[in-house]
């Protein structure tokens, strides 16, 4: 490779028009790729494999690799971090993992003694972490990714897509000690919400230096002011944030709205139903709705969109007119006068930014994780009455085509 910029991104969530032409296309990135091309930037991608519908085999993921890397037409160089497994690899991670098991029981102790009270709500958690499969797969991404890094020609500059989760921090330790320069991008290309923990720590982590220290990036592109202040309220460094295009957002700024809503003869009010990837939470948002079916008073339409992890019926629902639809999710928008949302699905904000009224489900049971929330205008219903009420009182879409101020979205891509 002749890149001196590395992506580490997921195989998954991509354009499959695109993929079928080799050329590589993803939701997260979007518009960024075709920038680097146009310009002839050279660029380094990094792949972890997730099997889905468009690539349910790792014959097919590889033969797609292939094909993205023989385009004649780019300057990307794309590879899979599995494809760095030797048996040097497997038989170091058993090692690293014989240490941790070793180490077990003076950190479980320490763990135990300072958590006080707390501890039996992550013991579960912690013992998945040493013993069980997460242990032994986070171990294996560190060793690959400490040979993918030292393989790597120095690199100026990173960036992955960044959660906060097992892989991650591994893959950081692995680029600095690779030597590779101190310009590494941790990037959320989704919301955040407000009590997702997983986004922050004690604030003195931060200011530590030390070999044993956290992970952390260099830099955390933020994707709107409402993601901005929610790290620097939760106490991240503001010099560590940068603001970035919110690449998997851009398409709001042209989307328009067909206000005729010309679906089912135009005789219903539509309602779409977005969920998440647990079917649990699913089939609890989809059991209020049914209840709440006798509170409202004019004949409705629904449309279910599933999360790719969680398969629906809409048979399992008696009472619920409608369809189960997998089409893009801007289409659908199109034709829905309102938006039922799950909890924690990103696809509430989509709505709202475009000026579709959201209701979200609220089970009782759990905190209020929503990315829109303490947002004017969404309505929270945790009850069949309150949601069939809502149901009644939304009768037109907002009058605003404006996106909502929730994310920086620069078509030119300035950031």
């Amino acid at each position: 490779t002749k890149g001196t910029t590395t992506f580490v991104s997921y195989l998954f969530n991509l354009e499959p028009i695109e993929a079928k032409k080799g050329k590589y296309q993803s939701k997260y990135w979007t518009k960024l790729s075709d920038l680097m091309r146009k310009k002839n930037y050279p660029s380094n991608w990094l792949h972890l494999y997730i099997r889905d519908d468009l690539l349910p085999s790792a014959k097919k993921a590889r033969k797609l690799i292939q094909r993205f890397n023989s385009s004649k037409n780019t300057n990307e160089v794309h590879v899979s971090l599995s494809s760095f497994l030797t048996f040097s690899v497997i038989y170091s991670s058993i090692k690293d993992w014989i240490k941790v098991l070793k180490s077990n029981k003076i950190v479980s102790k320490k763990i135990k003694t300072t958590s006080s009270h707390l501890w039996p709500l992550f013991k579960k958690d912690y013992e998945k972490s040493i013993y069980g499969i997460s242990a032994i797969s986070n171990i294996l991404d560190f060793n690959l990714f400490e040979k993918a890094m030292t393989e790597l020609p120095e690199q100026n500059r990173g960036c992955y897509l960044q959660e906060n989760i097992g892989w991650e921090f591994g893959f950081i330790s692995c680029w600095k000690s690779a030597g590779h320069k101190e310009n590494l991008i941790g990037f959320p290309s989704s919301t955040v919400a407000y009590w997702d923990l997983r986004r922050f720590f004690d604030p003195r982590i931060y200011f530590q230096k030390g070999s044993c220290n956290l992970p952390l990036p260099n830099f955390v592109g933020v994707n709107g002011k409402i993601t901005k202040n929610i790290y620097i309220d939760g106490g991240y460094p503001e010099a560590d944030l940068i603001e970035l295009e919110s690449l998997r957002y851009l398409y709001l700024k042209e989307f328009n709205i067909d206000r005729s809503n010309k679906h089912k003869d135009n005789k219903e009010k539509v309602v779409l139903v977005v969920g998440d990837y647990l079917y649990e939470n699913v089939y609890k948002q989809l059991t209020l709705l049914q209840k709440a079916q006798k509170y409202i008073d004019e004949s409705i339409y629904y449309i279910l969109k599933p999360h790719p992890a969680c398969k629906l019926d809409i048979k399992d629902f008696p009472g619920i007119t409608g369809e189960v639809s997998n089409q893009p999710l801007d289409d659908l928008m199109k034709i829905c006068n309102l938006v039922y949302s799950s909890l924690i699905t990103s696809a509430a904000v989509d709505a709202y930014c475009v000026g579709i009224p959201v209701i979200t489900f609220l089970d009782g049971n759990t905190l209020n994780v929503s990315p829109l929330r303490g947002v004017e205008g969404v309505y929270f219903v945790c009850s069949a009455r309150d949601l069939g009420n809502a149901i009644n009182s939304v009768r037109k879409m907002r009058e605003s085509d404006k996106v909502m101020d929730y994310f920086y979205l620069d078509l030119g891509l300035h950031r």
